[in-house]
């Protein structure tokens, strides 16, 4: 995504596309993302003393359904 992004931000730049249509079309995926969260039954929860690093391979402090959380 956000090298799409930087696409669009120079081809603004440069005058050949839209600031506004690029403004719309990220709220517009913004808007997206809110309700796919927000109807995200899946019951995932993390504890504030969990380990949150990112890029572990063996899903390490991946958040983990409530019903299988230690």
């Amino acid at each position: 995504l956000t090298g799409l992004w930087e696409n669009k931000l120079r081809r603004i730049e440069r005058g050949e596309f839209s600031a506004a249509e690029f403004i719309t079309e990220l709220k517009g995926m913004m808007q997206q993302i809110v309700v796919s969260v927000l109807s995200d039954n899946s019951n995932r929860q993390i504890d504030a003393g969990q380990n949150l690093s990112a890029g572990k391979k063996d899903g390490a402090g991946a958040a983990q359904p409530a019903s299988s959380a230690s």
